[in-house]
């Protein structure tokens, strides 16, 4: 076409235009790519002022009108208002409705199929979508709206469904990226829905889409953030009107935003200010968390996960309107683009392939263990030694000692004020709840310092928790105990429990409760000192004398564990039961500390975990060693039942054989009548209790009282046998123990 003015039919001058970056008409001289506009048509200013989304430049064609050289491929790419057209080009862009339908209805089921959903969601998205297409092709039948010949099937497939999934409940959860990859398209679809189908179907959760191309604004806007807030404590949503004024006025912004971005935002603003407004106040807090994280994590020398930040970002309403996984990928992206620009500020991340949630939580509660006990009391416990246990330095131990062995090593009150537990796992817990503020490793060991906590091994730790062991060690461990029958032990047993203060007082059944504790620690002392002596036998220091009850069961394999093995000392199984129950189980008893050594098995974790390789390689040959040491029970043929009881004799008996050797050493005659009398029963009682009692129990008696029947008119005496005496001073001896401990 000739580079001159041009006339229509009637004379009248034509105006020529082409179509500017922003989608808005221009006027150009005529000759080059150019929309044919009558320039008396009354729309015509309006159609100069309407903006990038009301000019409907259509997103469908991503090329510019400057790619095509005569009026006819405009007029073919270029969608024009119906109301602007003249019937010979309105007639140029009709289609064939029925094979339109046909053709797209068919593209809506192939991306349908690919889409992951349950059938009924299927079923909806075609149901759905077939209204929305029926309504879309009476809307060009009416000329609201104009179809191409050559529209892109799979572009407006894409785009329908995309409007179903928004707009209807229980819908599957996929973006109109994802929608566009399955259909193998590029077309910004949320764009689409805004122009042709948003006002008709409106979105059941309402929020801010971003267009296609946003990422790079926003990581320009990111960087811009970045530098605003890096020093500084600025209110988020004051940032973000500050931005949004800033592109209105198309002032005080980053170099690196072009004119089509400002476009962009332009219309965001117009289109959806408040949503774009909640959008980047999220930008900006996101940003805030990840330099704070950053700050915290490089103390505690740990790599930043970023899901757990994202996480709890997300539970706190920060979101992007997104779901909890599409904000997660975000604020990757995020993470990662400012990471490349500042690589000094942020420390590198943990990838989540490489170490599975469970283990990153590990590293990180390592890393915060290691960080608490540094820096506790002024690093009080780096001072004497590397993180010991005080009380394994009192007591000269070496190898339960130290931070080599974190999983050993533990926080414990020292107080009676226990607002908290202070477990590496609540430490955890703690850390990720309060991760805004950048003082919360500081706050945390304030707070463990206002409970009075104290480092404590696992050992003595699970030692200041046997409240019945510390109470009865002494009864537990006298060394002559198992010479005694039975019957004998359980005796001197409900004395200990029946004399000592804080237990004399309790129900029976509960002092029958603690009684039958008492018999199984016995039980497990015997066990463990016949297979493996009195010493943990990985360790060599740790005895069962003071340390009984920091002695566990540790299995072999322990996914093939199938007991608990503390459990079976309450079920009154004799020691051989027990025993055979341990074999089967593969397993053996050792020391609490070295219990947590031979059950960590991720010491790919522990070199990432500690500050040095020195502790590392300390660990690692305390675990070797443990390893080769650690023995399961296999022989029992040497194993006996020394709790076993052949009889029941209960604390009557007890009564009886006291009141016997007080008579005695009082030079009185014990008869039935003398011994009613003193201990103000009938003669008969007494009489029944030791005459007419099963072989078994009678023989029983016969080794503690001398029985002398009589012959009448002469009454039976009572006498003590040589074990009746040494019985008898035994109880006298724990009795008078515990009535004053």
């Amino acid at each position: 076409m000739a580079n001159n003015n041009i006339f229509d039919s009637d004379g009248e001058e034509t105006v020529c235009y082409d179509i500017g970056p922003s989608g808005r008409p221009r006027k150009i001289h005529c000759g080059g790519p150019f929309i044919k506009v009558n320039a008396k048509i009354p729309q015509l200013d309006k159609i100069l002022r309407m903006s990038e989304t009301d000019a409907e430049n259509e997103e469908l064609i991503k090329d510019d009108a400057e790619k095509y050289q005569n009026k006819e491929e405009v007029e073919e790419h270029i969608k024009i208002p119906s109301s602007l057209m003249v019937n010979s080009e309105m007639d140029s862009l009709i289609v064939n409705f029925p094979n339109f339908r046909a053709s797209v209805m068919t593209e809506i089921k192939k991306i349908t199929n690919l889409i992951e959903c349950t059938d009924n969601q299927k079923k909806l998205i075609l149901m759905k979508s077939e209204e929305i297409l029926d309504r879309h092709i009476l809307g060009a039948k009416k000329g609201e709206v104009t179809i191409r010949k050559n529209i892109n099937l799979k572009a407006i497939a894409s785009a329908i469904i995309y409007t179903v999934i928004i707009s209807n409940e229980d819908m599957p959860e996929i973006g109109s990226t994802q929608i566009s990859n399955i259909a193998g398209i590029s077309n910004d679809l949320s764009r689409t829905y805004n122009r042709y189908f948003r006002h008709l179907y409106p979105r059941i959760k309402e929020g801010f889409h971003e267009p296609s191309g946003f990422v790079r604004i926003r990581n320009i806007i990111s960087q811009y953030i970045f530098d605003l807030i890096k020093d500084k404590e600025i209110d988020s949503l004051k940032i973000a009107i500050f931005i949004i004024d800033n592109i209105l006025k198309s002032e005080n912004l980053p170099n690196q935003l072009k004119q089509e971005d400002l476009n962009m935002l332009h219309e965001l603003i117009t289109l959806d200010r408040e949503n774009l407004l909640k959008y980047l106040t999220d930008l900006v807090e996101v940003i805030r968390q990840l330099i704070i994280s950053s700050k915290v994590y490089k103390k505690i020398e740990a790599y930043m996960e970023i899901k757990g930040i994202a996480d709890f970002l997300w539970e706190k309403g920060i979101n992007f309107f997104k779901s909890q996984k599409g904000f997660y990928r975000i604020v990757l992206q995020i993470f990662d683009f400012l990471k490349e620009q500042y690589p000094d500020t942020f420390p590198s991340k943990m990838y989540s392939k490489d170490f599975p949630t469970q283990d990153y939580k590990k590293i990180v509660s390592g890393k915060l263990k290691i960080y608490m006990v540094k820096n506790i009391y002024n690093g009080i416990y780096f001072k004497n030694g590397n993180g010991k246990c005080p009380d394994c330095i009192r007591e000269g131990f070496i190898i339960n000692t130290d931070i080599s062995r974190l999983e050993a090593i533990e926080l414990h009150h020292f107080s009676d004020v226990k607002e908290l537990d202070f477990s590496a796992k609540k430490i955890y817990d703690i850390f990720t709840k309060n991760q805004s503020d950048p003082h919360v490793l500081e706050k945390i060991i304030a707070l463990m310092e206002s409970e009075n906590v104290r480092l404590i091994c696992r050992n003595h730790h699970q030692l200041l928790h046997a409240k019945n062991y510390n109470t009865f060690q002494y009864f537990i461990n006298w060394e002559k105990l198992l010479s005694f029958p039975a019957e004998i032990i359980f005796i001197l047993a409900k004395t200990c429990v029946n004399n000592y203060r804080e237990t004399k007082a309790l129900s029976k059944k509960h002092k029958e409760q603690i009684v039958l504790r008492l018999i199984g620690e016995i039980k497990k002392k015997y066990i463990i000192e016949l297979i493996y002596g009195p010493y943990c036998h990985t360790c060599g220091e740790i005895n069962t004398i003071k340390f009984l009850p920091s002695f566990a069961f540790a299995h072999l394999n322990s996914e093939m564990k199938t007991i608990n093995a503390s459990r079976l000392y309450d079920k009154g199984l004799t020691c051989i039961e027990i025993l055979r129950i341990l074999k089967k189980e593969r397993g053996a008893y050792i020391c609490a500390n070295c219990h947590t050594v031979f059950d960590y098995k991720d010491f790919n974790l522990f070199k990432i975990i500690y500050d040095n390789n020195v502790d590392y390689k300390t660990a690692l040959n305390d675990y070797k060693r443990v390893q080769e040491k650690f023995t399961i029970i296999q022989n029992i043929v040497n194993a006996k039942n020394p709790l076993d009881k052949s009889i029941n004799i209960s604390e009557v008996f007890e009564w009886y054989i006291i009141a016997i050797y007080k008579m005695l050493e009082a030079n009185y005659d014990v008869t039935p009548k003398t011994l009613g009398d003193y201990m103000n029963i009938h003669p008969n009682t007494v009489h029944e209790f030791f005459k007419d009692k099963e072989i078994r129990t009678r023989d029983f008696l016969e080794q503690y009282v001398q029985i002398i029947d009589g012959i009448p008119p002469h009454p039976t005496h009572y006498y003590l046998t040589d074990k009746g005496y040494e019985l008898v001073k035994l109880i006298i001896h724990f009795r008078d123990y515990y009535s004053i401990l």
